[in-house]
């Protein structure tokens, strides 16, 4: 896999997505200002960092994901276009979350781009914060692709089904099975409103896909 493993760390009840083979950090200082913008902010269930991209070379690129803080939005759907219209999906995983709001995500499902449905669920829980300091470097070797997504995350085994079909009918199907059958997001989005959200779900990723064919 080409990010960090899940690990919790006792007493706090906090899990981390560590950057990994194609990035280089300063584990110590990251954790410690993760850690840290936590313990301040009970109301997050996510802190992460600012990053730089590098080349492949070793050179520093311009490409930075935007700033994304929900500070203030109480509304969970608010967070949520929110954190869609800010994409970095890639980018922002890498984090330190509250373990009990992750595990109800079911952290990485088997789905091309899981990374998008985890940050998309998660934040119907809470608050994301990022820490305005760079503390970790991701080293571009090319782009992302279903082809590539699926030779990492399966290596040794059969594709599953989830990957096989368009992700935002798998992201949908996930996040009404966890939403309204479930209720895992509960009590800040009851299961109608589970209902509507992956409507609305849906409804972005089909526009999202037609832009981009349209781009081509």
């Amino acid at each position: 896999m080409w990010f960090g493993g899940v690990e919790a760390i006792a007493p706090r009840l906090l899990s981390v997505r560590y950057p990994a083979e194609k990035s280089l950090g300063t584990c110590t200082r990251w954790l410690e200002a993760l850690v840290h913008e936590l313990d301040a902010h009970p109301e997050a269930v996510l802190a992460y960092p600012r990053m730089a991209t590098i080349s492949d070379a070793g050179e520093m690129l311009r490409r930075q994901p935007r700033p994304l803080d929900t500070t203030g939005v109480d509304d969970p759907w608010a967070r949520a276009a929110l954190t869609w219209n800010q994409g970095g999906f890639g980018y922002r995983v890498y984090g330190l979350y509250r373990a009990q709001a992750l595990d109800r995500c079911g952290v990485f499902r088997d789905v091309y781009m899981p990374d998008r449905l985890l940050l998309m669920e998660l934040v119907l829980q809470g608050h994301y914060r990022e820490v305005p300091e760079v503390l970790w470097y991701r080293r571009r070797t090319g782009g992302a692709s279903v082809t590539r997504q699926r030779a990492a995350f399966f290596p040794q085994r059969r594709v599953p089904f989830g990957f096989r079909v368009p992700w935002f009918y798998s992201h949908s199907a996930i996040l009404l099975w966890s939403l309204a059958v479930r209720g895992r997001a509960r009590p800040g989005v009851t299961r109608r409103e589970g209902v509507a959200i992956v409507a609305r779900y849906l409804r972005l990723g089909r526009e999202h896909k037609r832009k981009r064919h349209a781009a081509r």
